[in-house]
Parts: C-alpha cells; sequence; structure tokens
C-alpha cells in the first residue's frame, strides 16, 4: 500500500531511474484496460451468474443429500448401538436356546432308540412266533398225514377191517 502511495505522490522519482516517461503516459493503457474488463464484465455476468448459481444449487442438492444420508447414518447408528447393548443379553438368549435344543434332541434321540429297539424286540417275537406257529402246523400236518396214511395202509391190508370201517360209516349215513 506504501508503495502505491509512493507511486502516486512520486512519479517522476519512481520512474526515473527506470528512464521512462511520465505517468500521464499510462493514461491511454489504463482506460484500454477498463474498456476491456468492462466489456469482458458485460458480456460475462450472465454466464458467470448462472454458473454461479447453478453450482449453488448443486452444492445445496449435495447439502440436503448429505444431510439425509448424515440422518440415515444416524438411525443406523442407534440401531447398531442397541443392538451392541443388547449383545450381551442375545448371546446368553442363544446359548440357554442351544443348551436346550441340545438336551431335547439327545432325549429325542435317547426315545427314538429305545422304541427302535422296543420295535425291533416286537418284531422279533411276533417272527419267532410266527415260525413257531408254522413249524408246528407244519409238524402237525405231517403226523396227519403220516396217521392218514399208516391207517390207509392198514385198513387196505386187512379185509375184515374194511368190511367193518364200510358198515360203521353206512349205519352214520
Amino acid at each position: 500500500m506504501k508503495f502505491f502511495l509512493l507511486l502516486i505522490l512520486m512519479p517522476k522519482a519512481a520512474f526515473s531511474s527506470a528512464g521512462a516517461g511520465h505517468l500521464s503516459d499510462l493514461l491511454y493503457p489504463s482506460i484500454n484496460f477498463f474498456l476491456f474488463f468492462g466489456f469482458m464484465f458485460w458480456k460475462l455476468r450472465k454466464p458467470v451468474a448462472e454458473m454461479f448459481s447453478s453450482n449453488a444449487k448443486r452444492v445445496k442438492e449435495l447439502y440436503d443429500f448429505a444431510e439425509l444420508k448424515n440422518r440415515e447414518a444416524d438411525i443406523k447408528l442407534k440401531m447398531y448401538a442397541d443392538k451392541l447393548s443388547n449383545f450381551n443379553a442375545e448371546e446368553g438368549k442363544i446359548r440357554e436356546q442351544s443348551k436346550q435344543e441340545a438336551k431335547d434332541f439327545l432325549r429325542m434321540q435317547e426315545e427314538e432308540k429305545t422304541d427302535h429297539i422296543n420295535r425291533s424286540k416286537n418284531d422279533s417275537e411276533s417272527r419267532v412266533e410266527s415260525e413257531r406257529k408254522s413249524l408246528i402246523r407244519g409238524l402237525e400236518m405231517e403226523l396227519v398225514s403220516d396217521v392218514i396214511n399208516k391207517t390207509k395202509g392198514k385198513i387196505g391190508s386187512d379185509d375184515q377191517l374194511k368190511s367193518k370201517i364200510t358198515n360203521r360209516l353206512i349205519s352214520e349215513i
């Protein structure tokens, strides 16, 4: 700032060492400068204003979007903080649940095993009984068959016995 004042107050001293002319020599370039930048200002005012307003609009939209995301993040943070605070309680509850499920599983497995053993036992007893009955029937049929064959053979060989049996059968009819 002092330098500027020095240039204005002592123009000859400032330019005399450089061998330049007077301060009035800068009048036309300064007019050109102001005309050029005035024209540029006049021409570029609307595009620059539009650019700034569109940038402001984009910044506002971005800011609103950031606020929305910030609110969503706060909600999620609260939700996760609640979950974290309840984590130990949830962990204990899950552990107790898994222990109970394990006990129930072992109990059900034991019940199924005893039920399977009982069914197998009943099945084997039924098979043994069925085979025993089948063998007894087979023996009875064989015995009856042997008795009939021996009786046929005895009756067939003795004529007196044949006549006696024939008379008895006729009398019963």
